[in-house]
């Protein structure tokens, strides 16, 4: 697949998120099971007041350093991660 294939997978993917979740109505709280790079976490966080990202990134450290960067400015995500890099993390 050509890389403007995969880009186009990527935005109608993220596109159908918006919609789904749009249609769902405001929420008061969603939990991420896998939220990998955080793209699905940021569209989470469109309509939800808390969201809360569960994922362990076990030797995946350049995509949790991923989804940290993605989402560090987002007051209302709390994380979970055995070991440091989110907020709430035990």
């Amino acid at each position: 697949m050509t890389d403007m294939g995969l880009q186009s997978r990527r935005i109608n993917s993220v596109d159908g998120l918006i919609n789904l979740v749009r249609s769902s109505g405001d929420l008061a709280s969603v939990v991420e099971i896998g939220s990998f790079r955080g793209v699905s976490t940021e569209v989470l966080l469109l309509v939800a007041a808390q969201v809360y990202a569960v994922d362990p990134w076990t030797g995946m450290e350049a995509i949790c350093a991923k989804f940290v960067d993605r989402t560090r400015s987002c007051p209302d995500l709390e994380g979970s991660r055995p070991r440091r890099g989110l907020r709430g993390a035990p």
